[in-house]
């Protein structure tokens, strides 16, 4: 693990401490003159997606829809002010 990490930004992560700064900002410098030292930051990491979360929230919505489509078709009103305003 190296002493910086890289942002989807132009701000870096001080790993000891988890301190991030802006350019501009007194420990950017030293940053720069870390790397001017020939170090290398960790590179950025994009945070791993949820799929299987994303997924469930996707089936839990499309069993909602279809339980409101049954009971419009069986002649029940909607429960939810609006739902069938458009």
């Amino acid at each position: 693990m190296a002493e910086y990490k890289l942002t989807p930004t132009e701000i870096v992560i001080r790993t000891a401490d988890g301190f991030s700064f802006p350019p501009g900002h007194r420990f950017h410098d030293e940053y720069l003159a870390w790397v001017a030292a020939g170090n290398v930051a960790d590179p950025y990491e994009p945070p791993p997606s949820d799929d299987k979360a994303q997924g469930s929230v996707i089936a839990q919505t499309l069993q909602d829809a279809l339980r409101r489509i049954d009971a419009l078709e069986a002649g029940v009103p909607p429960t939810k002010p609006g739902l069938m305003d458009h």
